[in-house]
């Protein structure tokens, strides 16, 4: 549930292009993700690691999957704020996606 709160946060900022956030507005939700992942990541047992969560957009991933999904959603969503990012700026892992 935790990681699905702040899936949520970061997927609305990829999807509301048509919404414009003050840069100190994103950066506060960006720091809150970070902030609260990081506490659920850290308080995870190694049996839970292996549970399935439900992501934002209704499929299933192994917990384990979530900081890599995570980081491909951030620079997916560094693109779509149309700051001037480009595909070759992402990770090379990330550009093919």
């Amino acid at each position: 549930m935790y990681v699905m709160i702040s899936a949520v946060i970061i997927h609305l900022l990829i999807y509301c292009t048509n919404v414009s956030l003050p840069d100190r507005a994103l950066r506060g939700l960006f720091h809150h993700s970070e902030v609260h992942l990081n506490v659920v990541w850290r308080d995870l047992t190694d049996a839970d690691w292996n549970k399935s969560v439900r992501l934002p957009d209704g499929t299933f991933a192994d917990m384990r999957a979530t900081p890599l999904i995570r980081a491909k959603t951030i620079w997916k969503a560094a693109l779509a704020l149309n700051n001037g990012a480009r595909t070759e700026h992402l990770p090379h892992e990330f550009q093919e996606e």
